[in-house]
């Protein structure tokens, strides 16, 4: 029996982490799709952002403005 029981915690554990991954990781989806709703505050600089750093690197840039707004609540995100 004691030779069941680490694997079964090891699985255990993991699979915790992961919830818990995916559940920060749905709360970064939720605040991304709420800050695209305040258009007031990135409509505005949409045109110059896109020309100062190309077209391609807006949906990166969306990302860090809504962890700009949002940082304590992602300080601690970790995927894995």
């Amino acid at each position: 029996m004691p030779y069941i029981v680490p694997p079964i915690q090891a699985i255990g554990h993991t699979t915790l982490r992961t919830v818990a991954a995916v559940g920060r990781a749905g709360y970064l989806a939720v605040d991304a799709v709420r800050a695209l709703r305040k258009g007031s505050l990135w409509v505005p600089h949409l045109l110059g952002q896109m020309a100062q750093i190309g077209v391609e690197s807006l949906p990166i840039d969306l990302l860090l403005q809504d962890l700009r707004e949002n940082r304590r609540k992602y300080v601690r995100l970790s995927l894995f």
